[in-house]
């Protein structure tokens, strides 16, 4: 009975616990990885859910993964990635133009790809020439 009162506790407001006390309940099961945004603010529960889900994994990948700086996890873990555990910037180029409506826009393309901006600024031409 003393365990499952404490346990309430602890499971109500979960964010006055030290991190090691929260990975411990996170490997006991008792508080699953997904549900640490209910609890705790964006940030924390990603940096927590990330030592988590990588203890297994060498210090080269823990450390490759970074979650630090980024501004929008708030936003992030609500509607664009589940179980987000960092971020990586990713190049960011402008393809086009692009005709619509009788005007010319540049599209930016977020993307690891080596050729992508430059496919899709063809295409661009190719759709903007047929207008």
């Amino acid at each position: 009975l003393l365990y499952t009162i404490k346990f309430e506790i602890v499971m109500s407001d979960i964010s006055s616990l030290p991190d090691e006390e929260i990975l411990a309940l996170l490997h006991s099961g008792s508080l699953k990885h997904y549900s640490l945004e209910h609890h705790l603010a964006p940030s924390r529960a990603v940096q927590l859910r990330k030592q988590y889900l990588l203890a297994d994994h060498p210090d080269s990948v823990r450390n490759s993964v970074p979650f630090e700086g980024y501004p929008h996890y708030d936003i992030a873990t609500k509607s664009c990635c589940d179980g987000v555990i960092g971020f990586l910037p990713v190049p960011l180029g402008l393809a086009g133009p692009l005709l619509i409506n009788g005007r010319e826009f540049s599209v930016p393309i977020a993307t690891t790809e080596g050729a992508l901006v430059a496919s899709l600024s063809r295409g661009c031409r190719a759709v903007s020439q047929r207008c």
